[in-house]
């Protein structure tokens, strides 16, 4: 083992909540420090692998990943890190790592501020006082977590914008990055969508003139003019207008001057995963900032999307489901589309799919995707379930609700009524079950 040829994997990570730490754990300070070592005690550098602004409490990150692999091809059989916390912060995730991931590779690990080297003491792993530290390094985490959600949340309540970019139509001010001001040119376009919409004109009707204006939409705008991107929400590659997006202009507050922040959450600090919340537990402020749509319009505007959302479809019925479905797993809304002719080359069925998914992106979901004749009839179906469970306990029951489940115990087919009366929400689980919330369980 002397003369083992060490060939090294350098890793080095920085997040934002680096920010609160007194001392420098900058990309440059890490790398310097630890080539220092390695170059005194004559290692061969194989690669630096850098996460830059990646949290510790996830193991998902892209060059900590790339190291893994190469550690699995047996292109390096060493790591080096600053310390433990570098490495990560979820000490459940790390002491895996440590005692039974890496060491099934063979693995050399140096941890050089805590004075760790599997290596020249082969047990140093197995100290209590690893885990411990571990522990520590994921309580910083949740500390830090909770004390950057305070702040921000703060801010919010004060009416401050907090995002990273400014709503289409709006700048962030240069003197102060969380107040909004307009911006004059792509203002226009906002209040060109409004005055389409006040002439009921529908979201792709409004999409189809501004491409035809040759408009630029709101990330090839930013892009072209402030140099911006937002890799998340980039998905319109041909740079053209959608229906998705005019509808998210036209239901966005922030044109008549109010704030709606804190849409989202994550689960956990270690469980990165994003729902939305409910609009109650939304922060709203209002007149933060100079609106671009006056109030008058924009309640307008608000009672025709309204009656848009409800109206009927091209084929002159009622969608059925509308303003009822959501995907259970990011909890945003479920959308209708039309699905291919069917053999008769006449008619054609229609599906629902996870709008985050399909519009926003696949990391923060999956494919849900349901047909509408299956849904009818399994919703129908459950129904129809909780209909007999409830009238078979009718003494559980208060009388408004009893007469309600009466009304329609013997229907044979689903209709609209039905569903205003009983349903508050229908979620979609995969394209097989269904989770059905009842208002009067509300």
């Amino acid at each position: 083992m002397k003369n083992k040829i060490w060939k090294v994997g350098v890793y080095i990570r920085i997040s934002r909540d680096d920010m609160y730490s007194k001392e420098s754990n900058s990309i440059i300070n890490q790398r310097n420090y630890l080539t220092e070592y390695l170059l005194q005690e004559k290692m061969e550098i194989y690669d630096y692998y850098v996460d830059d602004g990646y949290t510790g409490t996830d193991f998902n990150r892209p060059a900590f990943m790339r190291m893994f692999n190469d550690i699995k091809e047996g292109k390096i059989n060493t790591i080096i890190v600053k310390d433990l916390s570098r490495l990560g912060r979820n000490y459940i995730f790390l002491g895996e790592y440590l005692e039974h991931i890496f060491p099934l590779y063979d693995l050399r690990v140096i941890s050089l501020n805590d004075n760790l080297d599997n290596f020249k003491d082969p047990e140093c792993f197995n100290n209590i006082l690893v885990p411990f530290k571990n522990l520590l390094n994921d309580e910083y985490a949740r500390d830090i977590s909770i004390k950057v959600k305070s702040s921000l949340n703060a801010k919010r309540y004060n009416g401050e914008f907090v995002g990273s970019i400014a709503p289409f139509g709006y700048l962030k001010d240069p003197n102060n990055k969380n107040k909004l001001i307009i911006d004059k040119d792509a203002s226009k376009t906002v209040e060109l969508i409004f005055s389409l919409a006040l002439k009921n004109y529908s979201y792709s009707k409004i999409a189809s003139y501004l491409n035809e204006m040759h408009i630029l939409n709101p990330a090839t705008y930013r892009e072209i003019n402030f140099n911006q991107r937002n890799n998340r929400n980039y998905l319109n590659k041909n740079n053209t207008w959608s229906s998705s997006s005019i509808s998210s202009i036209l239901k966005n507050r922030v044109y008549c001057g109010d704030l709606v922040q804190s849409k989202t959450k994550t689960i956990s600090y270690k469980v990165h995963k994003i729902v939305r919340k409910d609009l109650e537990d939304m922060i709203i402020v209002e007149n933060t900032h100079p609106p671009i749509i006056n109030r008058t319009d924009f309640k307008k505007v608000q009672e025709i999307v309204k009656e848009r959302t409800r109206a009927a479809n091209t084929t002159g019925s009622t969608s059925l489901f509308t303003g009822y479905l959501r995907c259970y797993e990011c909890q945003y809304k479920m959308r209708k589309s039309k699905a291919g002719y069917k053999d008769d080359h006449k008619t054609r069925d229609y599906y629902y799919y996870c709008s985050t998914y399909r519009n926003k992106s696949k990391e923060l979901c999956s494919s849900h995707r349901v047909t509408g004749k299956f849904l009818e009839e399994k919703v129908f179906e459950e129904i129809n379930k909780k209909i007999s469970s409830c009238l078979s306990n009718s003494e559980k029951i208060d009388d408004y609700w009893l007469k309600e489940f009466k009304k329609y115990h013997n229907l044979d087919k689903l209709n609209k009524n039905m569903l205003d009366s009983l349903v508050k929400t229908i979620y979609i689980h995969n394209n097989l079950d269904v989770t059905i919330v009842y208002k009067y369980e509300q």
